[in-house]
């Protein structure tokens, strides 16, 4: 092959590609707002410590034996235990998915890997970085199609009530006469 066909080449492939960091960067702004909503605090490690604890949205889908969001925390859980991500949060996470089923790590990664990719990943040598994004922004979109999915179906919006709001209507329904 030429040089110029080589170039071609390089072209095609690049054209090809996908862009996952300005993707995951959208992607993470919904869930964002999304946990804003919910929890009724604009500070992120609060709002996602409250997401953490309530199992009302991650439990079935950590539960299916199909689940895709199950494969690609396997992947991350991999990824993250050869090469621990390099962002820590006190007493909160270690930069690394315990297990397949790392419920909090895995919301700590998807925080982590916004702030790598916001801030900038110069200050930060992480080789997996781009297979990272790429498994971050599949198993966050599948779960944020699990939120969109329950408020569509649900006509009072209890997917962006408070999560005490929540709490309290599921104890009602359970203690009625």
């Amino acid at each position: 092959m030429t040089n110029k066909q080589w170039v071609e080449v390089r072209k095609n492939f690049q054209r090809g590609s996908i862009e996952y960091r300005s993707l995951y960067l959208m992607l993470f702004t919904s869930f964002n707002e999304w946990y804003a909503l919910k929890t009724h605090s604009y500070v992120s490690a609060d709002a996602l410590a409250t997401i953490v604890d309530d199992t009302t949205l991650w439990r079935p889908l950590l539960t299916s034996h199909d689940s895709l969001l199950i494969s690609h925390m396997r992947k991350l859980h991999i990824l993250t235990t050869l090469s621990p991500l390099p962002l820590r949060f006190k007493d909160r996470w270690e930069g690394k998915l315990r297990d397949a089923y790392d419920w909090e790590g895995l919301v700590w990664l998807w925080y982590a890997v916004r702030c790598i990719v916001s801030h900038g990943q110069s200050q930060y040598s992480y080789s997996h970085l781009d297979t990272v994004i790429v498994y971050a922004h599949a198993s966050l979109s599948i779960y944020m199609s699990k939120v969109l999915l329950i408020h569509d179906q649900n006509l009072e919006n209890d997917a962006c009530l408070p999560l005490y709001e929540t709490k309290q209507t599921v104890y009602n329904n359970l203690h009625k006469s």
